[in-house]
């Protein structure tokens, strides 16, 4: 007796041997309980082998000779078990051949019989399951003249639940009534809807955990990969120890290929992040199984990676690397697609890290590009937004063609995206076809009630990021769509509205900037450094526009933005703190003194990172309030000037002259300070001889 694996469940069988010539020699698999054995062309009836052992038919009659073997232990996947099984067939074929009609040995195999231990309870699940099998087929509910839904939203699912509540359940038929659920969930998305409540409300999983206990300890991966597989299918979270038990077995047990490739996914889709134990054993098994690898096996198990967050391990990228290499050429747009997505998300350096990667990928999307969806193509672009690679020439030709094709089924989210990925990589004007834009904003007009508040907003950023200055009809189109959003958007939202619109020199109409204020006044709690930088940069902007009717922000505005600005800048970047310097400046407006006292403080940290750019802004805002910068931020400053020095140009140089000769002039806080009590003292002087001098008039 052997313990074999069929559709991912375990099963006790027999193995069976031909002797006739004109059938293959071969092992033929037989279920307890069923009325015949199986396997492809070899086929031994029950009630034949049943009269063999009985004595009621000779060898010599029957068509087959039918033996057993016992076994506690499946060969491993590294051997040829079709060779080995071949190897035992021809010796006990020998040893049975022998034998014939001598009725010693068919008593002798009797005995052997009977050593066999059938459990009727397991064996009744069994048979239940498959009942519940059948009636998935299709046409049952027609016979039985029945909507499908009324068939099964009752009896079928109780049946279910009675199977993993007995107490001879064990894994093998959980793992069965769950892939049970899993093919009625594919029936139809109401029904994949009814499943997830049935999961939800009924004790289902509690019995899982139940069985869980009792025999996941023992389980074979094949078991193990059907069970999580099926749990992932519906996205349904098993208890907490269930999956502690799961994967306390998973860390001990080899998967073949497709189980390794199922598991990953599973956790994946339910978001369960695996233990450091599980991950060795998964990396290990994956050098091991590489070979087997397909094109849809590789995507998933990137694709899964990126879902639960975790950083590859440098040999694993390696390793599938050189798979997806071997099989790019295999891939479907929809694996293309989601392998770019699933990099991007991990941050992977792809040029760096993934040798030879790209040059595959870009081979296999030139073959399959008619192929790609509105989806697919938008998480393409997408991805390379993330990554910071600016696509190649000839893939950006077969993106815009695609794009033409597929533009009518881009939903607003896809709109959206597709514009920001080529905002993100700065694709100059040259680059981007004028038919994608003029279709790309017909759509926006035809679908703008559909974007929601970040979508408008990253539409936006992406205009300024590309310099794209858009037409009069997409103004009115956007601000109809903000005002209707408005109450949706949050700080950073508006902050890349405004530096989008002062980017891109458009001065906006006085109804918007009173729902921007508004919506300010809101959101202030959630106000970054950044969306702070972004918005007082904004408005000074558009006020410093020649001839700008733009009016200064009021004082209401100020006072939500100091106390958002002294939460948030001590956390601020090096060009956010310059930035910021740079629209007081720019504002004439100096800012208060608490504000700069904490404005120097995260300077002392962050001097050393300011770039060229950020230190030219700091120093003109200096100069252009005239206000002469602390000792200590000076010092700073000019360590890290000579640090940009390379990367200065002659224009920036000479406003460094013209306005270090204005702040050496102006004092010194000590100075200042010195000044002020020398004032003082004279003014009260001044007055302690004016009140003597009256009192010398009085008298």
């Amino acid at each position: 007796m052997e313990r074999i694996y069929d559709g991912g469940i375990l099963r006790d069988a027999f193995v069976v041997s031909s002797v006739r010539s004109d059938l293959k020699s071969g092992v033929g698999v037989g279920y307890l309980g069923w009325n015949k054995w199986r396997r492809s062309n070899v086929c031994v009836d029950w009630k034949e082998w049943v009269d063999l052992r009985l004595g009621k038919k000779s060898l010599v009659e029957s068509s087959k000779i039918v033996w057993m073997c016992r076994s506690t232990e499946l060969p491993s996947s590294s051997s040829n078990p079709q060779a080995n099984l071949s190897k035992r067939n021809n010796t006990n074929a020998r040893k049975i051949g022998g034998l014939n009609n001598n009725r010693d040995g068919n008593n002798a195999n009797r005995k052997k019989v009977s050593k066999v231990q059938i459990d009727p309870g397991k064996d009744k699940l069994v048979h239940r399951l498959r009942e519940l099998g059948s009636e998935l087929q299709v046409g049952y509910e027609c016979q039985a003249g029945l909507n499908p839904l009324d068939v099964w939203k009752g009896a079928w699912f109780s049946s279910v639940l009675d199977v993993i509540s007995s107490s001879d359940c064990n894994d093998v038929c959980a793992a069965r009534a769950l892939r049970l659920l899993v093919l009625f969930s594919r029936q139809s998305f109401e029904a994949f809807l009814m499943v997830k409540r049935f999961l939800e409300v009924s004790e289902f999983l509690l019995y899982l955990e139940k069985v869980s206990e009792k025999h996941v300890a023992k389980s074979h991966h094949i078991t193990l990969a059907s069970m999580l597989h099926s749990l992932g299918s519906f996205e349904c979270v098993p208890t907490k120890k269930t999956i502690q038990l799961w994967i306390a077995r998973a860390e001990e047990v080899s998967f073949d290929a497709q189980g390794l490739v199922n598991v990953i996914w599973a956790l994946g889709k339910l978001k369960v992040q695996p233990s450091d134990g599980f991950l060795m054993n998964w990396y290990a098994m994956f050098e091991k199984r590489q070979k087997f690898m397909n094109a849809q096996s590789l995507s998933n198990v990137v694709w899964a990676m990126a879902k639960l967050e975790i950083t590859p391990d440098p040999r694993f990228l390696k390793t599938w690397n050189e798979c997806f290499k071997r099989e790019a050429a295999s891939s479907s747009p929809q694996g293309l697609a989601s392998t770019l997505w699933a990099l991007a998300r991990m941050n992977i350096n792809v040029k760096k890290r993934l040798n030879g990667f790209l040059a595959a990928w870009y081979s296999a999307y030139q073959m399959k590009h008619n192929k790609f969806q509105s989806q697919a193509l938008t998480n393409v672009v997408y991805s390379f937004g993330r990554l910071e690679i600016t696509p190649s020439r000839g893939f950006l030709t077969l993106w815009f063609k695609d794009f033409e094709r597929e533009c009518g089924d881009f939903n607003s989210q896809a709109l959206s995206n597709c514009l920001w990925g080529f905002a993100r990589v700065n694709l100059s004007l040259e680059e981007i076809s004028v038919t994608f834009l003029d279709k790309w904003c017909a759509s926006f007009v035809e679908k703008s009630n559909s974007f929601n508040s970040q979508a408008l907003a990253n539409v936006l950023w992406s205009f300024a990021r590309l310099s794209l200055r858009p037409t009069r009809e997409f103004w009115e189109t956007w601000y109809l769509a903000f005002e209707r959003e408005v109450i949706t958007f949050n700080f950073q939202e508006l902050g890349n509205c405004i530096w989008a619109m002062g980017h891109l020199e458009h001065i906006p109409p006085e109804s918007f900037m009173k729902c921007w204020y508004y919506r300010f006044s809101c959101v202030e709690h959630q106000a970054d450094s950044q969306a702070l930088a972004n918005s007082i940069w904004g408005l000074a902007k558009l006020n410093a526009l020649p001839n700008s009717t733009f009016p200064l922000p009021n004082q209401t505005f100020f006072e939500l933005w100091y106390m958002a600005a002294e939460r948030e800048l001590r956390n601020a970047a090096p060009q956010s703190l310059g930035i910021i310097l740079w629209a007081f400046a720019t504002l004439n407006i100096t800012p208060r003194k608490s504000f700069m006292d904490l404005w120097y403080d995260a300077c002392d940290t962050q001097t050393q990172m300011m770039d060229s750019q950020a230190l030219a802004n700091v120093i003109w805002a200096f100069g252009k309030l005239s206000v002469r910068p602390r000792e200590k931020f000076i010092l700073q400053w000019m360590s890290q000037f000579q640090r940009e020095l390379p990367q200065t140009n002659s224009e920036t140089l000479q406003m460094y002259d013209a306005t270090f000769q204005k702040l050496l002039n102006l004092p010194t806080d000590k100075q200042k300070s010195t000044n002020s009590k020398q004032q003082q003292q004279q003014q009260e002087e001044e007055e302690d001889e004016e009140v003597e001098s009256i009192s010398q008039s009085s008298t």
